[in-house]
């Protein structure tokens, strides 16, 4: 029953310790993308943005900047340049998925990247619903317009 934008005030009582009160106001509970295969425009919900590099078609997969697509979900995004490896974390998902191979990890777990991430012109893009369902948003996609819809519902436990 939380709700956006809505301060929630509780007091913590540690085991044989004194009352301590608290706050916290949550933050935008879903997140909705809209993006165009070729267009560098986006939108977070409802807010216009643009894209580094615009969602494109490879490998018969849309790819999308792999910053893009964490930092619009909320997640805390790494790159390790030596492995060649993009990260991934939220309370629910740290995946992983190194350039040019099929092979992540989703908490340490193997998972399957198909087809898996590329580097165009220096720039570091993912197969948009590979990793956008791995992180638990879902994705659909209108043929005509070549809109991409992605909606992600935050845990509860990133509302703030």
């Amino acid at each position: 029953g939380l709700a956006t934008g809505v301060t929630y005030k509780f007091e913590i009582v540690p085991q044989g310790g004194q009352k301590v009160a608290a706050s916290c106001t949550t933050g935008p509970l879903d997140v909705k993308l809209e993006l165009w295969i070729g267009k560098t425009d986006a939108y977070i919900n409802g807010k216009k943005t643009k894209l580094a590099v615009p969602p494109q078609i490879l490998s018969n997969s849309t790819y999308v900047p792999f910053r893009f697509l964490g930092e619009a979900f909320g997640a805390d995004v790494g790159w390790d340049n030596s492995k060649r490896e993009a990260s991934f974390w939220t309370p629910n998902a740290f995946l992983q998925m190194t350039v040019g191979s099929k092979t992540g990890y989703n908490f340490g777990a193997q998972v399957t990247i198909n087809p898996p991430p590329q580097n165009i012109s220096g720039r570091v893009v993912i197969p948009l619903r590979a990793a956008s369902e791995l992180l638990g948003a879902k994705v659909a996609y209108e043929a005509k317009t070549k809109k991409i819809t992605i909606n992600y519902k935050k845990p509860w436990h990133l509302w703030w």
